[in-house]
């Protein structure tokens, strides 16, 4: 029979759990970066890219086939990091080389060369993963953002660029508007 006692120490030890098993989904991230040089005794070989002279590509969204042709035109290799399957799927008809999962996780970032990459473009729109880049890669890094305010952080934190969509579609229509008038 159970006790007050024994479901007292039951109830403390599930509570315990909890909280680290919600510090360790939270901050996966941090402490695989801090034990990552102790992995790496007996890790996986670093893997060499196939070029030296290649970009990666965070996701495959619509402004993809207006910069496709100028990442084929420029770089020896382009290597898309893309979660969603239909994206995939698409890239895999078009012969594309791609790396499916969260650019988010180090390992798949790994796995596409960001490192030793010459560029590295991101067409997610998600600031958080933008930020971390702009701030730790020695690369050129471009990203593509809705918000003013994100992309002036972006820049100051060491993006080489930052592509404001809504913008640059108004620069152009005024652009050429303004030719036709």
């Amino acid at each position: 029979m159970l006790t007050a006692g024994i479901l007292g120490y039951m109830t403390l030890i599930k509570l315990i759990t909890n909280g680290y098993a919600v510090y360790l989904i939270q901050y996966n991230d941090r402490i695989y970066n801090y034990f990552r040089p102790y992995l790496d005794v007996v890790g996986e070989e670093e893997k060499e890219p196939d070029s030296e002279d290649h970009a990666v590509v965070f996701g495959n969204s619509r402004l993809d086939e207006v910069v496709r042709p100028v990442l084929d035109e420029e770089f020896d290799e382009v290597v898309f990091v893309e979660a969603n399957p239909h994206e995939m799927r698409q890239l895999e008809d078009e012969g594309e080389e791609f790396v499916f999962g969260d650019p988010r996780h180090p390992e798949v970032r790994r796995e596409a060369g960001v490192k030793d990459a010459s560029a590295v473009i991101s067409l997610e729109e998600d600031f958080d993963l933008d930020n971390e880049m702009a701030q730790t890669l020695e690369t050129v890094f471009i990203a593509v953002s809705d918000d003013e305010e994100e992309a002036e952080e972006l820049m100051k934190n060491g993006a080489e660029h930052v592509i404001l969509e809504d913008k640059a579609v108004e620069k152009i229509l005024r652009e050429k508007l303004g030719a036709k008038l």
